[in-house]
């Protein structure tokens, strides 16, 4: 393992005439990388914001990963969970932030559960077969994006209409399901996708269908080996489908719609196997999507209904009874904005978001009824966009957030930025912001048993500082310095003396966080990549836990003559802290650090129409905690393909 690190070490420290070795790779210019992070397509010189990318190219390259699995090895992020038995919650951790502070958007849309605890959204619900590509905005960006946008804003685009008038794929994975003290090969998930897509003069359509079942893990880890914990299977089918028509050139709609069912098994708590808990999940979606352009820039409406149903049956072994719950909610959400070009100087984004969300809960302990649990939200928002001097680039903006509950808040977003460009492909980027965010409070947490209607939204505030240089496509260097301060945090609090417990804001003390950032993309010749990131988090003593101070990741892929690449990824993680509940007693833990390698070896045949990916992950078969009682992927196994017809 040493001798993988120093490889590791030296191949990302490499001569520095690689650097401007003039090979075969094309030269791209900064100005034509663009994002639409920002709500619409912007070169990514003129972004105040260092913004991650992961192309359709990466996410082709890894069919055997989950979409958590993905994200956690971005810098900044861990996504507890991922590595973990499928179905598992994940707890999505950024920059020391937690998961309420991550907002999902799917195709222009706020994902989000109605029904939770939080709003936070499940991205177990996400198949990475059908997403064409995903961008991250670190930090606040409540003005662009509303709620929950306070430590990043995960937006992912889903797969589009090929030129074709029929295009077919038909792809999957197999892999063994196993820890590391189960046998070398056991257990089976299994991935299944189809995708019909094309275009016929004005009109494109798509559509896909994947399926996913998953057998061998227990979720929760034996006490010791005179316990044999029991299956927990894992089954997830999903469909998404598009049908767009170009009425002009100016006006363009699409239909879109989508269903995921998920069943699966699940365990009782730390080291508790229970062989009779099922959690069965249904979420639909339905939406219709408008862009009207005109001369000086264009309108865009975002429509949205969900309809989310969660049932749990689970034994509870303090009443000795088998229990029931049932949550159901809707949503319904309705974004416009447009986009004005005043000059290539100056462009002007106005818009209002309007959402509705409601539930009805039923449970052994107390229910929520839909007349009761709802909440709407109306936010009018404006963002401007300043290019006044060549290099200089200065993005503001401001919303006001209305909740019928708890009444008015605004956000706000100051976000300067300056390129020192050397010629065409060669560009420094000196940025900083300071942003503030809004968390409101869930529907859970405002009129449950527990809830407090007199709760008022988590307010963030983040600063931030850095640079950013590249040269071409070849290199990507960035640095950034963040610092947030959370205030009106909402907490369970229990008053000892009368054993009444409730949501509350905390007023009394504020939390902390900063950290470093450092990311590195190099590919000093045409068939070599090298990446690497490293995040130093330090949080207040609340908001450490699960979250390593120190984490690391790095990937080397070479790609051969003959079409065949083969890359090797590492992750490592610092010691954690963890806070333990056993029945009525809790304990502070420490978990061990710990290192792990993936190998994928990818084939490309019949002129590229056929792929294929045979991957090792967790090559150490390490054994590792990602949460305190509950299993952990071994040494697993998978063969991958993909084919275009």
């Amino acid at each position: 393992m040493k001798n993988l690190n120093k490889l590791a070490i030296l191949l990302l420290i490499m001569n520095t005439k690689n650097l401007i070795a003039q090979d075969s790779l094309a030269i791209q210019k900064i100005d034509e990388v663009v994002i639409s992070a920002t709500k619409y397509p912007t070169a990514i010189k003129k972004i105040g914001k260092i913004v991650y990318q992961i192309t359709a190219k990466e996410l082709q390259e890894n069919p055997q990963k989950t979409v958590s699995q993905v994200l956690n090895e971005v810098s900044g992020f861990e996504l507890n969970g991922s590595n973990s038995a499928p179905g598992k919650n994940i707890a999505t951790y950024v920059r020391g932030g937690k998961a309420s502070q991550v907002l999902v958007i799917i195709d222009g849309i706020a994902m989000s559960d109605s029904s939770g605890i939080n709003l936070s959204y499940d991205l177990n619900q996400l198949i990475l077969s059908q997403i064409e590509s995903i961008e991250i905005l670190k930090g606040a960006s409540s003005t662009l994006y509303g709620t929950g946008a306070a430590t990043a804003v995960i937006v992912i685009q889903t797969k589009r209409s090929s030129d074709k008038v029929i295009n077919v794929q038909i792809g999957g994975s197999l892999m063994t399901n196993r820890t590391s003290d189960d046998d070398f090969i056991s257990g089976n998930h299994l991935i299944k996708n189809v995708m019909l897509d094309g275009t016929y003069k004005r009109l494109n359509y798509f559509a896909s269908y994947s399926g996913t079942q998953a057998e061998g893990i227990s979720e929760t880890k034996a006490l010791s080996s005179e316990f044999n914990s029991t299956d927990d299977p894992f089954h997830k089918n999903s469909f998404l489908g598009k049908i767009g028509y170009n009425i002009s050139d100016k006006f363009k709609m699409q239909f879109v719609s989508s269903f995921v069912n998920t069943s699966h098994d699940f365990d009782g708590g730390a080291y508790n196997d229970v062989e009779n808990n099922t959690g069965k999940t249904k979420e639909f979606h339905v939406g219709l999507q408008a862009t009207f352009t005109y001369n000086k820039g264009n309108v865009k409406v975002f429509t949205n209904y969900k309809n989310a149903q969660r049932e749990y049956d689970q034994y509870n072994a303090y009443v000795d009874a088998q229990e029931n719950y049932l949550y159901k909610s809707s949503s319904l959400i309705f974004d416009i904005y447009n986009l004005y070009t005043f000059s290539d100087k100056i462009n002007l984004i106005t818009g209002v978001d309007v959402q509705n969300h409601n539930t009805d809960i039923t449970t052994p302990y107390g229910d929520i009824d839909k007349e009761t649990g709802n909440f709407s939200l109306i936010d009018p928002y404006v963002n401007i966009n300043l290019n006044p001097v060549k290099g200089f680039n200065f993005n503001t903006g401001v919303r006001l957030n209305w909740h019928n509950v708890y009444g008015t808040h605004a956000t706000f977003n100051i976000n300067p930025s300056y390129n020192v460009s050397i010629n065409e492909s060669n560009n420094l980027k000196l940025l900083t912001s300071y942003s503030s965010a809004y968390i409101v409070p869930s529907i859970y947490q405002l009129f449950s048993n527990y809830g407090n209607e007199n709760l008022t939204p988590e307010k963030t505030k983040t600063l931030e500082g850095g640079l950013e240089y590249s040269l071409s496509s070849k290199l990507k260097i960035s640095a950034l310095y963040f610092d947030r301060v959370e205030e009106n945090a909402i907490i369970f609090v229990t008053d000892f003396d009368t054993y009444i417990s409730n949501y509350d804001n905390e007023t009394e003390k504020n939390i902390f966080v900063n950290g470093v950032e450092f990311e590195f993309n190099h590919t000093p010749i045409k068939s070599l990549l090298i990446k690497s990131n490293y995040t130093h988090t330090l949080a207040s003593e609340v908001r450490t836990y699960s979250i390593p101070k120190n984490k690391w990741n790095s990937m080397i892929r070479y790609s051969f003559p003959s079409k065949t690449s083969l890359s090797i990824n590492h992750q490592y993680s610092s010691e954690r802290t963890q806070l333990v509940y056993f029945g009525w007693e809790s304990s502070i833990e420490t978990l061990d650090s710990y290192h792990l390698f993936d190998l994928t070896v990818s084939q490309k045949l019949i002129k590229d129409k056929l792929f294929l990916a045979v991957g090792v992950r967790n090559i150490f078969d390490k054994e590792f905690i990602e949460t305190v009682g509950y299993s952990t992927k071994g040494r697993n196994l998978s063969l991958s393909f993909n084919y275009k017809f």
